[in-house]
């Protein structure tokens, strides 16, 4: 069984390409981001079956995104708070020296602080 939370910061800054549209120094701001996983990792009838549980959720504030202007010209912006939760279920059952079976169960939900 395991916990894990973590969490990040990327710098914010200023797009420097004068291109049109855009002729101006455009300012962004730094992205934060919050991570929670939980999870369980287990082994069944002697090593046969294993199976594996696991939930995350993930929330940024003022995530920072890559749009292309006129011309491909990319600009770097801030698209405010975003989030993801997740679950998965992963299996491997072992039948014999030739046959074994894996199974993947995953869900996620996009949104706005989750």
């Amino acid at each position: 069984m395991y916990v894990a939370y973590s969490q990040g910061y990327k710098g914010g800054g200023f797009n420097l390409r004068y291109v049109a549209p855009v002729r101006a120094v455009v300012p962004f701001d730094a992205e934060k981001v919050r991570t929670w996983e939980a999870g369980i990792k287990s082994e069944w009838f002697d090593r046969r079956l294993r199976a594996d549980v696991a939930v995350f959720t993930t929330n940024y504030d003022k995530m920072q995104l890559t749009e292309y202007q006129e011309l491909g010209a990319p600009l770097t912006v801030n698209a405010g708070a975003r989030g993801f939760a997740a679950a998965n279920l992963n299996s491997w059952q072992h039948h014999s020296m030739v046959w074994s079976f894996t199974t993947v169960l995953e869900s996620c939900r996009r949104g706005t602080h989750l």
